[in-house]
């Protein structure tokens, strides 16, 4: 199983430095990108709680941050076209979360994964870039239920 109800799974993308699709400016891209259609159901790769969301974000659009249970990792989920969990819920890993969409700064529809370390979480549930460290993500697109988190 993988975080993507659509198979097969393509990176439009990567993780790293590029030159942004909309602004043309070289910039970190924090995530990867995942091409899907809009309202492909997105699922947790792990257990955790829902810290934040957000539904009229300019850049991101509709977007989930969740911390995991285990490790207390940081994983975002962004240009959303619905979410299926609030704030404070607790989901189980491979839990469908949300829809995705094409909200945002987006060139097409998409999902945009992120994962970060050792986040520095606000009271709000919000965590800046300038307290995370961003990691690829790409190792956590498939669904492994025989480990935990």
């Amino acid at each position: 199983m993988t975080i993507l109800d659509h198979y097969p799974i393509h990176i439009t993308s990567p993780f790293g430095m590029r030159t942004h699709p909309i602004t043309k400016e070289k910039k970190m891209h924090y995530g990867i990108d995942l091409s899907c259609p809009v309202g492909t159901l997105i699922r947790t790769p792990v257990a955790g709680i829902v810290r934040f969301t957000k539904t009229d974000s300019a850049s991101a659009g509709i977007y989930i941050f969740l911390e995991c249970m285990i490790t207390g990792d940081k994983y975002g989920f962004m240009h959303l076209s619905k979410l299926l969990c609030k704030k404070g819920d607790i989901v189980q890993k491979g839990q469908i979360i949300a829809l995705s969409g094409n909200t945002g700064a987006s060139t097409g529809p998409h999902l945009h994964f992120e994962r970060s370390v050792d986040p520095k979480w606000g009271p709000d549930g919000y965590v800046s870039r300038l307290n995370e460290k961003c990691v690829d993500p790409t190792d956590k697109i498939l669904i492994d239920f025989s480990k935990m988190p």
